[in-house]
């Protein structure tokens, strides 16, 4: 159990690292995707939830924003940690 909890992070670790390297590309599209499967996948960390969110404010969807931000929160809730300070920041930019 612990190797498959292990392989999910290590291969959403690398989603975010590719994520970041295309956005700096301009393939923001398919930065999106990448971040967006570790959104579904309830990554335990804000990297993609602050990527999508700042993408999406820059889009100006303001929509797909809140929705990542919400989820972010609902993660970090989930995980028991309601009191860091990157859930605080996030519900703070709600």
């Amino acid at each position: 159990m612990f190797k498959k909890s292990s392989d999910d992070f290590n291969s959403q670790t690398e989603r975010n690292l590719k994520g970041k390297e295309l956005e700096k590309n301009g393939d923001i599209e398919k930065a999106i995707e990448l971040y967006e499967l570790n959104v579904r996948s309830e990554f335990p960390g804000n990297f993609p939830y602050d990527c999508l969110a700042i993408i999406y404010r820059k889009k100006k969807n303001y929509d797909e924003e809140i929705r990542v931000l919400q989820k972010a929160i609902e993660v970090f809730v989930g995980e028991r940690i309601k009191r860091n300070r990157g859930t605080q920041r996030i519900e703070g930019r709600l």
